[in-house]
Order: C-alpha cells, then structure tokens, then sequence
C-alpha cells in the first residue's frame, strides 16, 4: 500500500511538473511579436542620404531619385507601430538633402512644429502600407515613404531657412 501511494505521489509531482512547464510554454506564447519593414521612395530629382539604425547599428545610405531602398527593420515583442491607433511615429531616420538641410527632429524643443505639419514621416498616416500578415501572436508590415518637395520645404522649416 506504502508502495502504490509514493508511486502515486511520485507521478502526481512529475505530471505537475510537466503542466506547469507547459502552461509556462503557452503563457510565453502568447506574447505578441513583430517586424515591420520600412522602405523609402525617393521622388525628387537628386539624390538623399538616409541615415538609420539597424539592428542597433547606424548607417547611412544614399538613394537617388525615383529608387526606393528599405532603411530600417524593427522587430521585437509586442505590436508594430501601424496596428495601434496612435497617430505618430517617434523613431524615424534622418533624412539629409544636402549639408544644410536635414530632416531631424529634436523631440524636447521641435516636436509641436512637427506635428503640424500636413505630411510627415513620422506621421503613421504618411506610410502606405504595402503588406500585412497579421496572425494570432505575429504582425508583420512593410510601408512605404515617398520622400517628396513637401519633405524638403518642411525640412527648410525646422533648419530654420524659410
């Protein structure tokens, strides 16, 4: 009898083990995860520089006019940019025209002026949304920028130029 209650207790200790890892597998499971792809078109008549980050590491690339090249690849835990409702994006890549005219922002003195204006990058309204996979857990996006005059004469504007 001894012998049938501690094979008991011994299958009852394994067989919790074995749910409580499970639970755990499908807990973590549940967690969502994202990659968005971000591309940028350049329509104007000469050539940008875009500098990014990717993966961490900075670059910069030039795209010249009318070819569109991806700068950047977020992913991670939790939801892309583009599946939440909120109207802005906050970690864009600095576009440069030419030395003295570069699309950055300084978030802590710049931003109002941003938000004013009709087409932006950082504006999730601006990117057009070229793909979507969005399963239970999983969202992938890839969108588009068109870099255009509107981007130029706005980058004027926070150099202080116009």
């Amino acid at each position: 009898m001894r012998l049938k209650i501690y094979i008991m207790k011994k299958i009852l200790k394994k067989l919790s083990v074995i749910a409580i890892f499970s639970l755990i597998v499908l807990l973590t499971s549940c967690d969502p995860g994202f990659h968005d792809v971000y591309i940028m078109k350049n329509e104007l008549l000469k050539e940008v520089k875009v500098v990014f980050s990717l993966n961490g590491v900075k670059d910069t690339t030039s795209i010249g006019p009318d070819v569109d090249r991806i700068v950047m690849v977020k992913d991670g835990m939790g939801h892309s940019e583009f599946s939440f409702n909120d109207e802005y994006i906050y970690d864009m890549p600095v576009i440069i025209f030419d030395e003295d005219v570069i699309y950055k922002v300084d978030t802590t003195t710049d931003w109002d002026l941003i938000k004013g204006f009709e087409k932006t990058m950082f504006k999730k309204s601006c990117w057009e949304i070229l793909s979507t996979i969005d399963k239970k857990g999983y969202e992938e996006y890839e969108v588009l920028y068109r870099i255009t005059e509107e981007d130029y004469e706005n980058a004027l504007i926070l150099n202080g130029n116009k």
